[in-house]
């Protein structure tokens, strides 16, 4: 409890601002986040020593900023931020173990799609691409900023899954069906597809959160959680 009181502290200081009981909540998250990670670390076998640790802590008191009043400033005792630190380095190793598993490359399609929030007017579009209209034209027509370009992606990117697997069982050159999701409905096109292609920086960067995301999620599902109020 001590620990999360501090905690809220550094969190308030942070927004500068009163805090909402979903602040409460964001920081109880956080420190069972970070605790989870740091039990995986250890039953991965990776230790942080008293050696390195306080070589570590050695390493931050510079004469800009002694570490003592950086401390004091940020509501830490010399043992409570000794536990926090070697904590924060468990649980950035496994945090960077379970991102990297990430491939640098992937199956990835480029697609190009007509979003519709009417069924009427997705089945009149269609029926103008059964008619052999060009899909690319009808695209621009229908968004001329982005024409539909929905660029290069892999399984998992998009933020409506369901569409993996219809998209990804196109050929190159093939045209969905009317596609209904929660958002519209979809007509989509593969316009080329690559079996290994790298990952944009960016797009790699969003499944490493994914990653971690979907880690988090199984931890806290297979763990006992317990948070105990003080009389």
């Amino acid at each position: 409890m001590s620990e999360f009181q501090e905690e809220l502290a550094r969190y308030k200081a942070a927004v500068n601002r009163e805090l909402t009981p979903e602040d409460h909540t964001i920081v109880i998250n956080d420190l069972i986040n970070m605790t989870l990670l740091a039990q995986a670390a250890a039953s991965e076998g990776f230790q942080i020593s008293d050696i390195e640790l306080d070589s570590r802590i050695v390493s931050l008191d510079t004469a800009e900023q002694p570490l003592i009043d950086w401390l004091a400033t940020n509501g830490f005792t010399e043992e409570s931020f000794k536990v926090y630190l070697k904590r924060s380095l468990e649980a950035a190793w496994m945090r960077d173990e379970i991102v990297n598993d990430v491939a640098l490359e992937m199956e990835q399609i480029h697609a190009q799609q007509m979003l519709f929030y009417d069924l009427t007017a997705a089945e009149i579009t269609m029926e103008s691409l059964n008619e052999g209209k060009d899909f690319s034209q009808l695209a621009s027509t229908h968004d001329p900023q982005t024409r539909g370009d929905l660029g290069w992606f892999p399984e998992g990117f998009l933020v409506i899954p369901d569409l993996d697997t219809i998209l990804f069982a196109l050929e190159v050159g093939e045209t969905s069906d009317i596609i209904e999701t929660e958002i519209g409905y979809h007509i989509i096109k593969v316009l080329d597809k690559d079996s290994n292609r790298t990952l944009d920086p960016a797009i790699r960067q969003l499944l490493k959160e994914g990653a971690l995301d979907k880690w988090l999620e199984r931890r806290w599902k297979l763990s006992t959680i317990e948070i105990t109020l003080p009389l």
